[in-house]
């Protein structure tokens, strides 16, 4: 406690280690009301309502007096990591910050928007066996993104839809182009993506002036693989992609390898291993068990 009547924190060193350290503080007087709070950067203050509490110092470590740690049990870091996140949300909501909005679930968009979205549909940029890509643009925040509109004319449009919407509501990762939102008007099916500027594996595999090195291939590579192995091990439940080829296999900005094109996958319940399905994929990259009926299991992704 200073002699103003401020009560200032020094960063002191944990006596195991210097890489942590704990903020110390003064101690309260009895009957004084002391509590945690967030203020409006997000930061944690110790909020003395007897006393005045000016900014953490940056100074170095007191001479003199003494030096109290302050503990916290888990039930009360679990409530002050709730109150962080409520705070996080209210920022996101008071700037409308629709980019954020999109990392907390997939917005359900109308026909109409992704109309207006894409100029009438005009602008396609590659088609696939279920359905057509589309480029637009999202007005309220110019946004680029890829919509996926299954063609409505297919029998097994509406089944894979669901198929890939179940998946991708449950995975997130990195390496997985990322579902910004869907719609469901009607007879119509679509799918929202961020949008990856640097084509496919393909492209650049195939054109002769845009060949990756050594060193790009082999992090295009692990890309892949970070993917696969989420898909495989670590998300929900277990998925076989069931088609992961080079125009399956888009690139980002930053020519970051990502998996997309999740209608062909298949997914496995927590106490199964292996399903049988029938052929679906494309037939240059499908494992051998697929053609004689075998069991099918996460290794025919690889």
């Amino acid at each position: 406690m200073q002699s103003d009547g401020h009560l200032v924190q020094y960063l002191v060193n944990t006596p195991d280690t210097a890489t942590y350290s704990y903020w110390a503080s003064g101690t309260a007087g009895v009957g004084e009301n002391v509590t945690l709070n967030f203020a409006d950067d997000g930061l944690l203050y110790l909020l003395n309502s007897n006393v005045s509490v000016k900014n953490i110092s940056r100074g170095g470590f007191p001479k003199d007096g003494r030096i109290n740690l302050m503990k916290i049990d888990m039930d009360v870091a679990r409530v002050l990591i709730y109150r962080n996140h409520v705070w996080a949300y209210k920022k996101i909501s008071e700037n409308g910050n629709v980019e954020l909005c999109e990392e907390v679930a997939p917005r359900l968009f109308t026909y109409a928007e992704l109309e207006q979205v894409t100029n009438g549909f005009k602008e396609d940029v590659d088609k696939g066996a279920f359905g057509i890509v589309y480029k637009g643009t999202i007005p309220k925040n110019q946004k680029v993104v890829a919509m996926k509109r299954l063609e409505k004319v297919l029998v097994e449009g509406e089944r894979e839809f669901q198929t890939e919407m179940k998946v991708i509501e449950k995975t997130h990762h990195h390496n997985l182009v990322r579902l910004l939102g869907y719609c469901l008007d009607g007879p119509n099916r679509l799918l929202v993506y961020e949008y990856m500027s640097n084509g496919s594996l393909a492209d650049i595999l195939l054109t002769a002036d845009n060949q990756p090195s050594w060193d790009e291939g082999v992090r295009i590579a692990r890309d892949i693989a970070r993917g696969i192995l989420y898909l495989h091990e670590e998300c929900e439940t277990q998925i076989i992609h069931c088609d992961i080829k080079p125009q399956n296999i888009p690139l980002d900005e930053c020519r970051c390898a990502k998996i997309s094109d999740f209608e062909l996958s298949k997914l496995l319940k927590q106490d199964q291993n292996n399903t049988f399905i029938g052929i679906r994929g494309t037939r240059s990259y499908v494992a051998p068990e697929w053609h004689r009926k075998l069991l099918v299991t996460v290794k025919a992704d690889i």
